[in-house]
């Protein structure tokens, strides 16, 4: 990937929009009428396979299966440690392979659930968003209360990019991330993140408020114009 790409590309992707990094993350894109009629569907046998491919196998091979069935998500094999792997849908015709630790477990998956379950009953995606946001006010459900984060890693995620009103798709446009619970942080809590080689915050403000940690991008901060690395000792 030369320069010029991956400048286009860390521009994307720290975009204070980007992965619907908006007050209501939740709600329906702008101009979309998509009804859960015309979701997006995968099989059990799909959801399972990007499910495990998000996190280290040391992880996903005793971690929680979830797989999402025409009512919500069912528990399709138990874990030992703690761990929850599904695909999430931010979108009804996006899809996110994601791994929960188990403090995200007990807290940010259960809005998932939740999510899920309304999208099930026929709840339209603005009330969806209305609900979730209730819940959370309402302590029906929380916020994670100490530090954790989820793996992102799959090679195929379908996400979508409202700078560019695109669904993006595959490694090079939506690559392998990690996910670190930050509730209701700003930006100004960890100094502005002014570069595009820092983390960004997806869901800014919220009780569910992520700090995104792209490796590879993140590995060219101290690239040299010429394409070498600049080492100091």
């Amino acid at each position: 990937m030369n320069h010029r790409r991956v400048a286009i590309l860390v521009l994307l992707l720290t975009s204070p929009t980007l992965f619907g990094q908006t007050p209501q993350p939740y709600a329906a894109r702008p101009g979309t009428s998509i009804s859960s009629s015309a979701r997006l569907h995968l099989s059990a046998e799909q959801q399972t396979e990007l499910a495990m491919s998000t996190a280290p196998r040391e992880i996903t091979q005793n971690a929680s299966l979830y797989i999402l069935s025409e009512h919500g998500y069912k528990l399709a094999r138990k874990g030992t440690n703690g761990f929850s792997c599904l695909v999430e849908h931010q979108y009804l015709d996006t899809y996110e392979p994601v791994c929960y630790d188990p403090e995200g477990s007990k807290t940010l998956l259960l809005a998932r659930f939740m999510r899920e379950e309304l999208r099930a009953a026929g709840v339209n995606e603005q009330e969806v968003s209305r609900r979730t946001d209730e819940a959370f006010a309402q302590g029906k459900l929380k916020a994670p209360s100490k530090a954790g984060f989820a793996y992102m890693m799959a090679p195929d995620q379908r996400v979508y990019n409202p700078a560019t009103g695109q669904v993006v798709h595959g490694p090079s446009q939506a690559p392998a991330h990690l996910m670190f619970y930050a509730p209701y942080a700003k930006k100004e809590d960890f100094g502005g993140l002014p570069g595009p080689h820092t983390p960004f915050l997806l869901f800014e403000g919220r009780p569910d408020t992520f700090l995104i940690v792209i490796p590879s991008l993140m590995a060219g901060a101290n690239a040299s114009p010429g394409g070498g690395e600049k080492h100091q000792h």
